[in-house]
């Protein structure tokens, strides 16, 4: 019997993020050729006929598919086997195959200043002009000098040793990390005490192009369904932003460049040690990223993120690699294009009231696991609380300006 892309979609083969590798038991390259066998075979069942269009072009990219995911396995090879610069090679090739520009999209900055009249016109703000912020852990907030925006910017060419490598990170290039949520930058460092967290409010403020890995598959799919359906009673449309984005042509996307989004989001199950072979394609997709500048940046889902929940806009991260290189001080391009709030410890946030309100896109619909049975509305939190409070100050004039390259800092770890 065959499948139509919904139960595709649903399937284990095409879940992710996911786990299961280990190294003691194979390479990395043979672990990602056994998930793409898994991954083809599921799709070449894909047949339904409310979208033909689909799966037509499912059925005629078959072949581009299996090239790609060959292609992706022998880069992550090659590396392995110690020769970075065929891996890159490879991997170049494998997106030129894909036309990868399928998966770009423009984001901006937000205008909205009132209620916002439906659920997904409130999700569009939230996608597409999405709300933007950065953590920063230190020793102690008490024992801290004050901390300017220079602090919590990227690190600072002159530091740039401090660069490590992660996911989405090569050593020695300062990027700049941004979450869609304090809660998904506290998540990402960790859960360091957050007595010793500041934090910050980034806002675009020039449009911004990225190559979007936001959603997990199963999303993509629930997204271009409900986008299908009327909103609510009345039967009004749903926002033109949304469908000129999330149209047929971006689920047919998906389906081609799943081998890419795969590689990119296996989970690392123990940070024992210093190399980790599932960073090696998204490493390599940053640097593409920085040699090719057709787009400003990466948006993906965070391997820590429920794939299936709603609100999974609330748990993306932004890595924006430096671009104009310099001997110190942070890349002119990335101080163009955002502006950001200065940094507030936790602690004073939590002890100061705001009572105005905030109406500009947020994370008040998402949904947290606090452990793996207690799940609590973001807005019942803290983390929502203080976003509320940032995103007022935001507001205020001059509160949210550019990097002051006149003040320098002592620059850590952050995202």
């Amino acid at each position: 019997m065959r499948s139509e892309p919904l139960r595709v979609f649903r399937s284990a083969a095409v879940s992710l993020p996911r786990g299961g590798f280990d190294g003691g038991l194979r390479t990395f390259d043979a672990f990602l050729e056994d998930a793409f066998r898994s991954y083809i075979a599921a799709v070449r069942l894909v047949d339904d006929h409310d979208f033909p269009d689909i799966c037509s072009e499912v059925e005629r990219s078959l072949e581009m598919i299996e090239r790609l995911s060959e292609r992706i396995a022998t880069a992550v090879k090659h590396n392995l086997e110690g020769y970075p610069h065929l891996a890159y090679s490879e991997i170049e090739k494998a997106l030129t195959l894909i036309g990868i520009e399928k998966l770009f999209s423009t984001l901006s900055g937000s205008k909205h200043n009132r209620a916002f009249p439906s659920e997904m016109e409130f999700f569009s703000e939230c996608v597409l002009h999405p709300p933007l912020y950065r953590v920063r852990a230190i020793g102690s907030t008490t024992a801290a000098k004050q901390l300017s925006r220079t602090d919590i910017f990227h690190v600072p060419f002159e530091s740039r040793r401090r660069v490590g490598n992660q996911r989405y990170s090569v050593a020695g290039l300062p990027c700049l990390y941004l979450g869609s949520s304090i809660w998904i930058c506290w998540q990402e460092l960790n859960r360091p005490e957050l007595d010793n967290v500041w934090v910050s409010r980034f806002r675009l403020a020039e449009d911004v192009r990225v190559l979007d890995l936001q959603f997990p598959p199963i999303f993509a799919w629930h997204l271009f369904g409900a986008l299908r359906k009327p909103q609510g009673a009345q039967g009004k449309t749903q926002p033109k932003e949304l469908l000129d984005r999330f149209d047929e042509r971006f689920v047919t996307s998906y389906i081609l460049c799943w081998p890419l989004l795969a590689a990119c989001s296996i989970k690392v199950e123990s940070v024992d040690g210093s190399f980790f072979p599932q960073y090696i394609v998204p490493q390599m997709l940053l640097q593409w990223v920085t040699k090719e500048r057709k787009v400003d940046g990466i948006r993906y889902f965070s391997t820590k993120t429920p794939a299936e929940e709603a609100d999974v806009y609330a748990y993306c991260n932004y890595v924006f690699p430096a671009r104009e290189i310099a001997a110190f001080g942070h890349c002119a391009h990335l101080r163009k294009k955002f502006h950001l709030t200065a940094p507030i410890p936790w602690e004073f946030l939590q002890i100061v009231d705001i009572h105005e309100t905030y109406f500009g896109p947020s994370n008040a619909q998402a949904v947290v696991n606090l452990s793996e049975d207690f799940r609590v509305f973001y807005s019942n939190t803290e983390f929502f609380r203080s976003e509320s409070k940032l995103g007022v100050i935001e507001t205020r004039e001059g509160h949210s300006r550019p990097v002051d390259e006149n003040k320098t800092g002592d620059p850590r770890d952050a995202t």
